[in-house]
């Protein structure tokens, strides 16, 4: 079976990182894989030397109507001669606009069409993309969903033939992290820092922690639109000193390894990548409880906390009470039952059954 994934960036993120995942795990039994993306960047995940991934380089901002169809159109001519190249039997699209890319390419090739939603789809925010995107989903042949909420809210002929794929973790890379409780301290948080994620409410709720325990230092990765923002935010609440940001890390499971706690304080989710990490990595978890995802992943007061969006009261509790040895330490060994569930070895069995059925 030849996949082909079409993305517009490998760069970091959830969707890129699972990209890489199932295409090292096809590529590992024995299908051929590439990877095309819309922009000219280099994979910031590691690949497969036998997956080909090609980069069009066809990101364009348009200055008008004209010009956006004379782009569109230039860049159907691309992914179609890609495509030609390659010969897939089926291309894997991440986005409605791949979807309606692949499919305006496709003309006399026979190769599926598969789906993927990676987002909330009910968030009331909107573009053309997220307007017309369950329209846009009827021209799959399949589709990949993250959770069962997702998938309600697209057409029943897509839900008949639609999985369920949560994303997955290469477990051997946690178990060669595993490092003694005893070295691990403070807390992190990973993410693209944008409204979406709410880094201001987990600045907020560290300086109410920071009052009762001032020795406590909140590490930060990741980067985005509000950085210098929410520096400036950390700097006039007083607490340079004790939050750090450390911009984007290509060695972020090392980072989760040496932290006790891991805070997400989002407002929308598909299916955090960066909660599936943290909890593999044995961090004791605190997330807000946000669509859709967190519930999915964490039983309240059992491997970690859930707590209401934008509740900086709540989340500054329950960090507290992780502040307890004995809880975290709980917490974390707990968490860590999702290398069980979550493992690419299973996922990955899954997504290729489901596309050769689907052949």
């Amino acid at each position: 079976m030849h996949i082909l994934f079409f993305h517009y960036s490998m760069q970091s993120g959830g969707a890129e990182r699972t990209i890489a995942l199932l295409s090292n795990y096809a590529s590992r039994h024995g299908d051929v894989v590439s990877i095309v993306t819309m922009d000219d960047q280099p994979s910031f995940y590691l690949l497969n030397p036998s997956i080909n991934h090609m980069r069009l380089n066809i990101c364009r901002n348009s200055i008008n109507l004209f010009n956006a169809i004379e782009g569109n159109l230039r860049s159907i001519r691309k992914i179609k001669d890609a495509y030609l190249v390659f010969q897939p039997d089926v291309v894997v699209c991440f986005g409605p606009n791949s979807i309606l890319l692949s499919f305006l390419a496709r003309g006399g090739m026979k190769y599926k069409i598969i789906g993927s939603e990676r987002a909330n789809p009910f968030d009331s925010r909107s573009n053309f993309w997220s307007k017309n995107k369950r329209i846009i989903s009827t021209l799959c042949d399949g589709f990949l969903f993250q959770t069962e909420g997702a998938r309600v809210y697209y057409p029943l002929s897509i839900q008949n033939k639609s999985i369920v794929l949560p994303n997955s973790i290469a477990v051997a890379d946690f178990e060669v992290l595993d490092r003694p409780w005893e070295e691990r301290k403070n807390i992190c948080a990973v993410g693209r820092m944008d409204e979406d994620k709410c880094f201001d409410d987990l600045i907020t709720s560290f300086a109410k922690v920071h009052e009762k325990h001032p020795d406590l230092s909140l590490d930060l990765y990741g980067d985005g639109p509000l950085r210098h923002e929410l520096k400036a935010m950390s700097a006039n609440l007083g607490l340079e000193r004790f939050i750090s940001f450390h911009g984007g890390c290509n060695r972020i499971l090392e980072e989760y390894s040496k932290h006790k706690i891991f805070a997400m304080t989002s407002r929308s989710e598909g299916l955090p990548n960066v909660l599936i990490e943290a909890l593999a990595s044995g961090c004791a978890c605190v997330s807000t409880n946000c669509d859709f995802g967190p519930s999915e992943l964490i039983c309240d007061g059992d491997n970690g906390f859930l707590v209401p969006v934008h509740d900086t009261n709540a989340i500054a509790e329950k960090i507290c009470l992780l502040l307890d040895d004995t809880m975290c330490q709980r917490f974390s060994k707990k968490a860590q039952l999702i290398r069980k569930t979550n493992d690419i070895e299973i996922i990955g069995k899954s997504f290729r059954t489901y596309l050769l059925e689907k052949l």
